[in-house]
């Protein structure tokens, strides 16, 4: 996870959901962000201070993936455990009606 800086949204964690090997030498990289408006959805993923990189309970959205310049990608917060990291995988094919 990186925090964002970026003008047309309020500056707020991302989830970065581009492969390493995808990132390297590319000035764009796939993100979905993080939001603490919950809205019960299935393509979301709750996210909790005590066990995931972020100050307060958030949620990452999977239904407004994105692209951003990697330079707008200002402080690395953290990694995301494998096993959310899962949980993101599963919410994205409901996004994007892969279920």
């Amino acid at each position: 996870m990186w925090w964002s800086d970026i003008a047309e949204v309020d500056p707020r964690p991302a989830v970065i959901l581009s492969r390493v090997p995808a990132i390297r030498g590319r000035r764009l990289t796939m993100v979905d962000f993080c939001s603490t408006r919950l809205r019960g959805l299935p393509s979301e993923v709750i996210l909790e201070p005590d066990s995931d990189p972020v100050t307060k309970p958030s949620v990452v959205q999977l239904d407004a993936v994105t692209d951003v310049a990697t330079n707008q990608l200002t402080r690395r917060m953290g990694q995301l455990s494998p096993a959310r990291m899962h949980e993101v995988c599963a919410a994205l094919a409901i996004a994007v009606a892969c279920d």
